[in-house]
């Protein structure tokens, strides 16, 4: 199935760093054809975009950081603008690296959205009368979305030739959506059992909207932890760690470094936005 990238995790849309360096990533044609799908880009392309927007973010805070101490009329200590550059290094890019996958979820879920609609119009179709392709022809000329393409994708393979069990599976074989696979695998059976296919569909259309629902439910219960998770981050642990500072350093004898302070500042805003961010990707496609 093919996948329509609505926007990249960049703000610089142009890369410094040139793409044959990582001309490494797309050896295996297959894996490189997954991710031109699900992305938009090819895997060297991308991969130096990440790196132009890991420099270009690291330099950012090294800048407002070096402001803010002159500012505050504070010394600039090499040592806090290592860490954060560290700090800055490691965060953004484990959040580029897991994009792709994050990505490739969240148009799954928008496929087996599409795909719940789909099949429900199919079995009605199927129940007044209309032959399995003559419905099928009408699904890929619908408004299913992703769902469509992939419908007109096996209508085409029909017109060259393929009979309609060989075009299923040919699509079992390219797609990744697991939703879309078990639907395909049992009409295939139905044309190698003989079954009524309309009772078949009307069991796949509760399966999917019964799946959807199980999918509302796990979304809530995982975002109950995210959202403590986001309330340590962004409030308890900054005060704990500023408090603790604050008074025992003193109390050592030694000062208090407003830099510190700057750092852990923006590490709380790089996690709260990573933490955003997943939240809104793993947040289901279900409309019931």
């Amino acid at each position: 199935m093919g996948f329509e990238i609505t926007r990249l995790p960049f703000v610089f849309k142009f890369p410094i760093i040139p793409t044959r360096i990582f001309g490494f990533t797309q050896r295996d044609i297959n894996k490189k054809n997954e991710f031109v799908r699900t992305l938009g880009i090819s895997p060297a392309r991308y991969y130096s975009l990440m790196c132009t927007n890991i420099i270009a973010i690291t330099f950012f805070l090294i800048v407002l950081f070096i402001g803010f101490d002159i500012y505050l009329g504070k010394q600039i200590i090499l040592g806090d603008i290592i860490i954060l550059c560290l700090i800055s290094i490691i965060l953004s890019g484990i959040y580029y690296l897991l994009y792709p996958n994050m990505y490739k979820e969240r148009y799954t879920e928008k496929f087996d959205k599409d795909l719940f609609f789909a099949v429900s119009d199919l079995s009605l179709q199927l129940d007044s009368g209309i032959s399995l392709y003559e419905a099928m022809k009408g699904i890929a000329k619908g408004a299913y979305g992703l769902a469509t393409k992939e419908f007109a994708l096996i209508v085409q393979e029909v017109e060259v030739g393929y009979s309609l069990e060989e075009a299923f599976e040919r699509a079992i074989q390219r797609s990744k959506s697991k939703q879309y696979k078990n639907v395909l695998w049992q009409i295939v059976n139905v044309f190698k059992s003989g079954s009524k296919i309309e009772d078949v569909l009307h069991v796949i259309v509760e399966s999917l909207k019964h799946e959807q629902q199980e999918k509302i439910s796990n979304y809530i219960n995982e975002l109950n932890i995210w959202a403590l998770l986001y309330l340590m981050i962004a409030i308890t642990i900054p005060a704990i760690i500023t408090t603790v500072l604050a008074v025992f350093i003193p109390m050592g004898g030694g000062q208090v470094n407003m830099s510190l302070f700057v750092i852990i500042f923006t590490l709380s805003i790089i996690l709260q936005v990573s933490i955003i961010e997943y939240v809104k990707v793993k947040r289901p496609e279900v409309s019931l």
